[in-house]
Parts: structure tokens; sequence; C-alpha cells
């Protein structure tokens, strides 16, 4: 009878792979997490006199200067690595889905984006966005912005994509107060309100160049009705020419000759 010494003799003759107390832990997978997500400060005043507060996030993309309203997006990689790993941002919709690559040409990084990264020791990027494509254009779908590592990267091996806050990207709208201005007062000259100009001026007509498309479309136009009429008028003179022709060999065949006088 063979009498074993220790359990650990039992797991290594039946192939039992076990658990030992004093194995080093699997560390946690590294992934990226979104830190901080909010509007700039002119869409933040933008949408505060325009819209009622609510729980999803709004972006009015026609909002003007355009340059001063965007999202601020702030990533990072937990847990924290010890080196650089170069990122990439991609347009989706709100389930994680791409779009098609004519979409995903509205997402626009504004600033430096070509070389976006997230450093190390648990330090954040920051990286300015917009996005030029309105929701109802795609049934009322919302947006995201997918954070993944850059293709091919070798330090991005193994971290965890992740993505932003899903936004419904609006037109530019009316305030809710009726009474409030639709643009600033500066941007009136002599205190002119929108729609009204100053007695005896007249409006002056937008000037149109020669290569505008609604002027070349109007000279393709009448020069087509011209080439129409021009062959209407060839017809109507062949079939006149015709019934000359005809009119004269029905009047030689029925005449009688000229009878003499005796």
């Amino acid at each position: 009878m063979t009498e074993f010494g220790t359990v650990g003799d039992l797991y290594r003759i039946f192939g039992t792979d076990r658990k030992r107390d004093d194995a080093p832990a699997v560390a946690p997978a590294t992934k990226l997490v979104v830190r901080k997500h909010d509007f700039s400060s002119a869409q933040t005043a933008y949408q505060r006199a325009r819209s009622a507060p609510s729980s999803q996030f709004i972006f009015y993309k026609d909002a003007t200067p355009r340059g001063e309203h965007y999202i601020r997006c702030s990533v990072a990689c937990e847990p924290a690595r010890p080196d650089v790993v170069p990122l990439r941002l991609a347009l989706c919709y709100e389930d994680g889905t791409d779009v098609s690559p004519q979409d995903a040409s509205c997402l626009k990084i504004l600033g430096e984006a070509t070389h976006l990264s997230c450093p190390p020791h648990a330090k954040e990027t920051t990286f300015y966005y917009r996005l030029e494509l309105g929701s109802f254009r795609r049934a009322d779908r919302k947006f995201r912005v997918r954070v993944s590592a850059a293709d091919g990267a070798e330090a991005g091996a193994g971290v965890a994509q992740c993505l932003t806050p899903p936004l419904l990207v609006l037109s530019k709208t009316k305030p809710l107060d009726a009474s409030a201005p639709l643009s600033p007062p500066t941007e009136l000259p002599d205190g002119l309100r929108r729609g009204q100009r100053a007695a005896g001026r007249k409006r002056a007509r937008p000037a149109v160049g020669p290569f505008d498309p609604a002027a070349v479309a109007e000279r393709r136009a009448i020069h087509e009705q011209i080439l129409a009429i021009n062959r209407r008028l060839e017809n109507l003179k062949g079939s006149l020419s015709d019934l000359t022709v005809r009119l004269g060999a029905s009047a030689a065949v029925t005449l009688p000759p000229p009878r003499r006088v005796p």
C-alpha cells in the first residue's frame, strides 16, 4: 500500500492544478477611463439660456462663434502605467457601433491632435472636440467618441478602450426667454434691431458672381430653351418647304393645258 506524505503529492499524482497561496497575483488589465467630460464656458452659457436642465448631454453645433463652442474630455489609464500610451479617437454611436467613413470626418479635434497620448503614472491627457453632424440626420441617434490605443502601438497592447458620454447633437435654437436677443447687441450696427434698416436706406442685393451655381443653372436653362425654339423653327421651315413642293406638283397635274382660240 502506497502512503502519501503530503496533500501536494496527491495534486502531483492526479494532475490537479491548484493555486498556491504564495503564487503571484495576476495584474488586472489596464483600461482607459474618462475622468472629465464637460462643455466650454460659451456652450454652457448658451445651453443655460436655451434649454431646461436635463439628464442628457446636448451639444448645439451651430452656436457661434464656433471656435468657442466645444467639449473638453480628459482620459487616463487605470491602473497607472509606467509608459506612454498613444491614443486614437473615433466617432461612434451610443451603442458603440462605428459611423460611416463619411460621418467619421464630422469629428473635429481642436488643437494638437496628431500625437495624442496618455502620459505615464496615472496622469491624464485632455483633448477638445466638436461634432459637426446633427442627430436629426441620423434618426435622432446620439454620438460618442471612442478612445483607444493607437493601432500598431506596442505600448498600447492590452489597454482596454473607453467611450465618452453620449451626446445629442442639435442645431442652434432660440432662448427660452422670448425677450432675450438672439445675438449680443454689439453685433447690430447703430442699435438697429434684426430685420430693420435705417430710413431712406435701400436694401442692397447680394452680389452674384458669374460662376455662382444659381446663375450658372439659370443660364443653362435659358440656353436649352433657345435650342428648343431653334429646333422647332427648323422643323416648321422643313414642313413649309415640303408643303410648297407638294402644292406645286398638284397644280401642275390638275390644271388643263391652255386652249387655242380659232
